[in-house]
């Protein structure tokens, strides 16, 4: 039976890729995260799994005798990662450092003793401009450098994944912000001008793209996940108001706040060639089912498979 590992296993994405690998069925799951899982994940991952509460900054390598993995049939879900693309190194750069740096180094060290698979959650920000890099992007680009320096000891796959999407999403999140101000009637913010435009995916899409890399063993390499389709961010809180029938929620432009970068939308030709992946799920579809979906997870009722 093949092992998933999965680092970051208390997040949103590893949700939706736990909920999947017990779909499919087959799959011995070892959860990796500092913080406890959450009720919904608990269920998720079901009764057989086993979960590590650690820091992944404080080492792995005793994983490999202590549950048995390798030398074959291991794949391991780097998920785990301090995120937000906001703030400059002089007050947020050291969690960045130890998490996405030190952490990933500690995951590559893993994979490679016991001869996984690695598939690592990399970012689009990585294709920023140096000098208008911040930490999160600067300190993913370093793990994807990381990465790379194990040569061919190491057999992995990073997926630089555009702005996703879907239940389950933390609030922080543009997507995830928008929705709880309309469910809460709060008036909403919008960054900068409104006219900054993203490519927001699905997270199912995400899933899919996450075990493609994992049967792709032996293929090294970077590939962007994205739509490839623009949308700027006030066209998202637009279409949620229409999409929640909150045609009258409110909203305020703040020009004055930094909004990240202007453009960044993410072509997926390379994955669609060479992992057979492209996205299935289109906006307005992938919203509807954000919003459902987040309002059976809050009534305690689990998502339909």
């Amino acid at each position: 039976m093949p092992t998933a590992v999965i680092t970051g296993a208390s997040g949103f994405i590893a949700f939706h890729l736990i909920r999947r690998l017990r779909y499919l069925k087959g799959w011995r799951l070892l959860l990796i995260d500092r913080r406890p899982l959450l009720p919904a994940t608990q269920a998720a991952a079901g009764p057989d799994a086993k979960f590590i509460q650690r820091d992944i900054a404080e080492g792995l390598e005793d994983l490999v005798e202590e549950h048995g993995l390798g030398p074959e049939g291991v794949v391991i879900f780097h998920l785990a990662a301090e995120t937000g693309a906001r703030g400059t190194a002089g007050n947020i750069l050291l969690p960045y450092l130890r998490s996405n740096v030190e952490g990933t180094a500690h995951v590559a060290l893993l994979a490679a003793r016991c001869r996984a698979r690695l598939v690592f959650a990399s970012s689009g920000a990585v294709h920023a401009n140096p000098e208008e890099r911040r930490p999160y992007a600067m300190t993913k680009r370093a793990g994807e450098d990381i990465l790379w320096s194990f040569g061919e000891a190491l057999d992995f796959g990073a997926l630089r994944f555009s702005n996703v999407y879907g239940p389950m999403l933390e609030p922080k999140a543009v997507v995830g912000t928008f929705i709880q101000d309309i469910q809460q009637g709060r008036s909403s913010t919008v960054h900068g001008d409104g006219t900054q435009v993203r490519d927001f995916i699905y997270v199912e899409d995400i899933v899919r793209a996450l075990i493609a890399t994992a049967a792709a063993r032996g293929k090294r390499g970077c590939w962007d996940i994205g739509t490839g389709r623009p949308t700027t961010v006030l066209t998202l809180l637009l279409s949620l108001k229409k999409l929640m029938w909150a045609e009258d929620h409110s909203y305020t432009i703040d020009a004055h706040t930094p909004s990240g970068a202007l453009w960044s939308v993410l072509k997926a030709h390379k994955a669609k060639e060479e992992l057979q992946w492209s996205p299935g799920v289109d906006l307005d579809h992938g919203l509807r089912k954000t919003i459902e979906g987040q309002a059976r997870l809050n009534r305690g009722q689990p998502l339909p498979e």
